[in-house]
């Protein structure tokens, strides 16, 4: 089904709510009504909204001088209604614009369950209502919407991004269909919509592991597709005025602090890694398992946990403490294999979790990761491509993952462990 509503208006006027609402609908921007406060309970939360239409005195029996009061019911539908979890606009339309600042001052400092909104910007019914509550001039009105949105130049630039690759996804969707569409008089007839999909599918993980998960087989088909469409995206004139406020010349200049560092690199390359997938999924990263504690880590790696071999193999300055490591595991299985559910042991690569000022050089046979944070501060990942290691899937399903690195980092890495381990070596004198 089509997703959530990514407009809502909140009103208790309902003559108000169906001016505003037709106004927009009839400008090609859909908008969800709720009447307040018969409809609350009858919406499901719209996590992706990115912008809400809300009257400032939605509770007749309130003075519109009791702010907190009329602060305090917008900021609980928010939290218990609406959800958004960001980024979003929060449009007052109200006939006080005044208390807008003290809404958003309100919401700064009170709201926790959710996200506070990118702005609270006001938006007067004066003067744009006639007497039945229409909207005199709805061209005008999503115009003055579009201003308040450019207002916020970096919300606006990512909500012109967003709308790009809901684009390319859409345009993927009406690719598959043109598949199943009749020829030319005369032509062989196509495959039905049905056969394409089963296709795709089987084609993605083999004909044996489709019912394990129909939409995770026809997503690794169209995956690469999206993400082509996606890749060749070029701006035009309307997505070149969105982000040419987004950021200035200066800030490519600028440097970033290593915490904030951190994080981005996080956000591009490290994923929370769901518990219940052990160390089953590629790329996932593991704590070291009970099997290899203790002296068994030395009889299978013939290195102790933290000797001089184990520092220098693992980029660990000689005289870090034990404290300032970690070791883990990652599953470095095939994409291919890990698509079609190919029998065999489940590859690993021993790693340590290096506090990041407590790094040491990498050599050649081992890959270093950015600087990404963790809940126990930032760090890096280092992996040596001599130690590797197999489990069977049971073994590695029983695994308790830390986070799980992304493709882009995992191509980077099965290129290093493979260019590593096919690099040439003669006799010389």
């Amino acid at each position: 089904m089509p997703g959530p509503a990514r407009i809502i208006a909140i009103d208790d006027e309902l003559d108000h709510l169906r001016g505003l609402v037709s106004g927009l609908n009839r400008s090609g921007w859909a908008c969800l009504q709720v009447k307040y406060p018969e409809e609350i309970s009858g919406i499901e939360p719209c996590s992706h909204v990115r912008i809400v239409f809300s009257d400032l005195h939605l509770d007749a029996g309130s003075a519109m001088g009791d702010s907190t009061k009329n602060f305090g019911i917008v900021m609980s539908l928010l939290e218990t209604t609406v959800k958004p979890v960001g980024p979003y606009l929060l449009v007052v339309w109200t006939s006080f614009p005044d208390y807008a600042a003290g809404l958003a001052a309100y919401l700064t400092t009170r709201i926790g369950d959710v996200p506070a909104p990118v702005a609270v910007v006001p938006l007067d019914k004066a003067g744009r209502m006639d007497e039945e509550g229409r909207l005199i001039d709805p061209a005008a009105f999503v115009s003055d919407l579009k201003k308040l949105v450019a207002e916020q130049p970096q919300f606006a630039a990512l909500l012109n991004w967003e709308q790009n690759v809901l684009g390319a996804a859409a345009g993927t969707v009406s690719e598959i269909i043109a598949l199943a569409r009749p020829g030319k008089p005369g032509a062989p007839p196509p495959p039905n919509l049905t056969q394409v999909l089963a296709q795709l599918a089987k084609a993605a993980v083999g004909p044996q592991n489709v019912e394990m998960d129909r939409f995770r087989a026809v997503n690794k088909a169209l995956l690469p597709i999206l993400a082509d469409r996606i890749g060749v995206l070029r701006g035009g004139e309307e997505d070149k005025a969105a982000w040419a406020s987004a950021f200035a010349d200066g800030d490519l200049k600028a440097g970033l602090a290593p915490p904030f560092a951190a994080r981005l690199n996080r956000f591009l390359h490290v994923e929370h890694a769901p518990e219940a997938a052990g160390g089953s999924q590629r790329g996932t990263v593991v704590e070291l398992p009970k099997s290899l504690g203790g002296d068994a880590f030395e009889r299978r790696f013939g290195i102790t946990r933290d000797g001089a071999e184990a520092r220098r193999d693992f980029a660990i300055k000689k005289e870090s403490g034990v404290e300032k490591w970690s070791w883990r595991l990652v599953q470095i299985q095939a994409p291919c294999d890990e698509a079609q559910k190919n029998p065999g042991p489940l590859p690993f690569v021993l790693a340590a979790e290096v506090v990041w000022d407590d790094r040491g050089q990498v050599i050649d046979a081992a890959w270093g990761s950015p600087c990404f944070s963790t809940e126990a501060g930032e760090v890096r990942l280092v992996l040596n491509s001599r130690y590797q290691v197999d489990f069977s899937a049971a073994e590695a399903a029983t695994f308790k993952p830390v986070y799980r690195l992304r493709e882009q980092v995992m191509s980077e890495v099965s290129h290093r462990i493979h260019s590593h381990g096919a690099r040439p070596g003669i006799i010389r004198f």
